[in-house]
């Protein structure tokens, strides 16, 4: 489905927002989480891969 490369500071941003919106809407909850996982994923595919690689990875995942 999503393709794994979490950093440790998406990792750290989930987590907290997962503590910040327990008694929450659990659909909204998990959409927030979805889109903070995706754009931390692709900020760092960009980083790690660089270039014309990681722009191909990127459009190819949207």
């Amino acid at each position: 489905m999503i393709r794994i490369m979490m950093t440790g500071e998406v990792d750290r941003s989930v987590v907290g927002m997962k503590r910040n919106l327990e008694g929450e809407n659990k659909k909204e909850m998990r959409l927030t989480i979805n889109i903070e996982v995706v754009e931390g994923m692709r900020r760092s595919t960009m980083e790690a891969v660089g270039t014309e690689k990681g722009r191909k990875m990127i459009e190819g995942s949207k």
